[in-house]
């Protein structure tokens, strides 16, 4: 059984993006997000996507409906070229309701299975997935709001496990360092710690 990594995703997607809008107005947030959907389409048609992806960020936002619906066809793809959905679930992640799914290979091959996921993955969700992940505005205001809460106790967290911070540290450049740190101590989880994926302030 595969399963697609949501938090992978979620943590690189969720550090890049705090600090992208520059003000605590909702229309930078907005102005920051048109421009991420703009990207987003461009590059949607540039790999040559299925039509509904594009369809999707055509639009002047991407709602929760669409983004379910484009991990729903991406799962049927998968579905009818021979793999099983063995799990599926909403879940509450970094701020934002996720689609969170579990494939078997089925009756294909492991290798093929996994070419048939991301080839799936890639035609319909992607870049819808990417977006929702990461850019609408809602999301942003989210990753400031976080951001605020949690860089004091992410900082007191790494100086405990004697990490070395740099003076003048980003929230952005501390989430990955804390990543870091956990890759080669995965006792000293700072992120697990002060609570960062589950935040829902």
């Amino acid at each position: 059984m595969r399963q697609r990594a949501v938090w992978a995703v979620v943590v690189l997607a969720a550090a890049l993006c705090v600090g992208c809008a520059d003000g605590s107005e909702e229309s930078s947030y907005d102005e920051t997000s048109a421009k991420a959907l703009a990207g987003a389409l461009a590059s949607a048609r540039s790999a040559g996507v299925d039509a509904t992806q594009v369809e999707v960020l055509s639009g002047d936002e991407v709602t929760f409906a669409q983004y379910r619906a484009a991990v729903d066809r991406a799962l049927g793809c998968m579905q009818e070229a021979g793999m099983e959905v063995v799990e599926q679930d909403v879940t509450r992640w970094n701020g934002r309701d996720l689609v969170t799914y579990a494939v078997g290979s089925g009756a294909l091959p492991e290798d093929q299975g996994v070419t048939v996921q991301d080839d799936c993955y890639e035609r319909y969700a992607r870049y819808v997935d990417e977006f929702w992940q990461t850019s609408t505005p809602d999301g942003l205001a989210y990753e400031e709001r976080r951001a605020s809460a949690l860089r004091a106790p992410l900082v007191q967290c790494l100086d405990a496990y004697a990490a070395d911070v740099p003076e003048q540290a980003s929230f952005r450049e501390l989430v990955v360092l804390a990543s870091d740190h956990a890759q080669t101590q995965p006792d000293q989880d700072c992120l697990d710690d002060v609570g960062y994926a589950t935040w829902d302030g």
